[in-house]
């Protein structure tokens, strides 16, 4: 049995990069302000890459105390009282994240895409698009494929779509 590989689907991830990362960034700015602002701005300065070990030469404390208020931190951002500002985003699926945004609902230059309800851009000839519908193909920084072999779909939908249209045909002539 050989190696199964675990595609996800770059439709979802561009459009959830795009659209949740500002909310979630909004939602994380609101939670924030219920520490306090010096909590705050620890907990910023942490996520923000900076180490546990600079923090503490900074703030004149020994490191393990750093750690100390890191995890006290933690576990007053779990509390219920404010996990429950990411509830909705937690439990939201694909289809909410694709209706919040308005950019996609607005008619726009190039083709409409029934297969993932949003405008495809006006894409030169040279551009490689997807056999099932206008979407381009996801391509690396040097335009090769992102997964290996080259693209033929944008998406995994995609993808399905074309071999249940092969099956079907398939099967049609074969009972007529």
């Amino acid at each position: 049995m050989g190696k199964r590989y675990v595609n996800r689907d770059p439709v979802m991830t561009r459009a959830t990069d795009t659209v949740d990362g500002i909310r979630f960034n909004e939602l994380f700015r609101r939670v924030l302000e219920t520490l306090g602002p010096d909590d705050a701005s620890f907990v910023r300065r942490v996520a923000s890459g900076e180490s546990m070990v600079q923090i503490a030469l900074d703030d004149g404390i020994p490191p393990r105390a750093v750690q100390r208020r890191m995890d006290k931190l933690m576990s007053r951002l779990r509390h219920p009282s404010r996990s429950q500002y990411f509830g909705d985003y937690l439990d939201d699926d694909f289809q909410g994240m694709w209706a919040r945004n308005s950019t996609w609902s607005e008619p726009g230059e190039g083709r409409w895409c029934d297969r993932h309800e949003r405008w495809g851009a006006s894409l030169p000839a040279s551009q490689l698009t997807c056999e099932v519908c206008p979407c381009e193909l996801p391509v690396g920084l040097f335009g090769e494929s992102l997964f290996g072999r080259p693209r033929v779909y944008c998406s995994d939908a995609c993808k399905q779509f074309a071999y249940r249209l092969r099956k079907k045909k398939e099967v049609s002539p074969s009972t007529s």
